[in-house]
Order: structure tokens, then sequence, then C-alpha cells
């Protein structure tokens, strides 16, 4: 057994070798004609040409729709425009008079786009409703125009927690139950519902700046003293 060992070796070596040269399989190709290539490329683009549509169609409803409000967008004063906005100014300009205890002197600003954006949305958020006040006057009561008042009172809510805390800086940014920066929030939906209530695009637009400069400036805040 001894002596055929070297025979074995030299066996396994041979069939190993065989192995390696052997030509490889040939891959088995599905062929297609070409025409029914072209065929399925061209459904693709054709289903991709037609959802495109379907989603430009949307967006061309939804600017329809506002754009129909938008035409009636007279400047009138009325006083229902000066006391919308009054009432999220209100608890701001008690803040003025009544600054916060125990800010930590270590807080970073945030970049400076953020808060150019902050305050030219509430300039717009704060003076559209002024100018406009004639169109809010004639809006029907809605269920937006409750939702409103609930996003108010909830930003009342977080204004007495602040001032019964004995103005303490960290309660201006504390949760409210699960929803983060309350006291951020509140204000950007009561002018972005206030928009949906009189179906204003320009009133949308305004909103829209607030809540991107606003909320950031806030969670810059936030993330540094959590």
């Amino acid at each position: 057994m001894v002596r055929n060992l070297p025979c074995r070796r030299q066996q396994a070596a041979l069939s190993s070798g065989q192995a390696l040269l052997a030509p490889p399989k040939k891959l088995e190709y599905s062929y297609q004609p070409r025409w029914q290539v072209e065929y399925s490329l061209l459904c693709s683009i054709l289903t991709a040409v037609t959802e495109c549509f379907d989603s430009l169609r949307l967006v061309a409803l939804f600017l329809t729709h506002y754009s129909i409000g938008e035409r009636g967008l007279i400047m009138g004063l009325h006083y229902i425009g000066f006391i919308l906005p009054l009432l999220i100014l209100l608890p701001n300009l008690l803040f003025i008079l009544f600054a916060p205890r125990y800010v930590p002197p270590s807080i970073t600003a945030p970049p400076v786009v953020f808060t150019i954006l902050e305050r030219a949305g509430q300039i717009t958020c704060f003076t559209l409703p002024i100018l406009f006040g004639h169109r809010i006057a004639v809006q029907p009561i809605t269920s937006l125009s409750w939702l409103m008042l609930i996003c108010l009172i909830f930003y009342y809510m977080c204004w007495v927690r602040y001032y019964r805390s004995g103005r303490l800086f960290t309660m201006l940014f504390n949760p409210l139950g699960p929803l983060h920066l309350p006291m951020a929030i509140f204000p950007v939906l009561y002018f972005s519902l206030l928009a949906l209530w009189i179906e204003s695009l320009l009133f949308a637009a305004a909103a829209v700046v607030f809540a991107i400069g606003h909320l950031a400036v806030s969670w810059n805040t936030y993330k540094q003293i959590r």
C-alpha cells in the first residue's frame, strides 16, 4: 500500500490538471429578437412618462385650486387681521419684559441663513394677515379655523408652564408629552393652517419660510441644552 501511494497522487494530480485544461462550459443565453427588446424599452419609457404626467396633473390641479383663491386675495384692512397675529405675538412681547433665567452662556448661534429665514418668515406671517384682513374676515368658520384655535390653546399652555417654572430658559424648549419643541411647532402650525383656511399660496410660502428658519434655530438651541 505504501508503494501505491505516489501513483495515487500522480493520478489525482493528472485528473485535476485535466479538469483545469477542460474547456469551459458555454453559457446559455436566452435570445430575444431585437423588436422585443425595443418594444420592452418603449413600454418602460411610456410608463415613466405616464407616471410623470399623472404627477404633473395633480400638481396642476393643486395650483389651479389655490390660484382661484389667490385671484380673490385683495388687500383690505380688518380688525380680525390684527387680532390673529397679535394672539401669537402677545406672549412674545411679555417674554421681552420678563426675560428667561439661567440662560446657558455657551450656546452657539445657528448658521446665519436660518436666522435670516426666521426673521423674514416672522415679518411676513405677522404682516400678511394685517394687509389682507378683509379676506380673512369673510372666510366661513371651518375645521381649519378650529384647529388654529387648538394650536393657540396649546401654545398658551406652554407659556403658562414657562412662567410657572420661574421663567427657566430650558422650559422654552422642553417637550410637551411626546411632542418636541412645542413652542416652535405650534406657531408654525397656526400660520400654516391660516394659509390653508384662506387658500392662499402667498400665506403658505410665508409659513414655509417661517417654519424652516424657526424650527432650525429652535432645534439648534434644543440640542445644546438637552
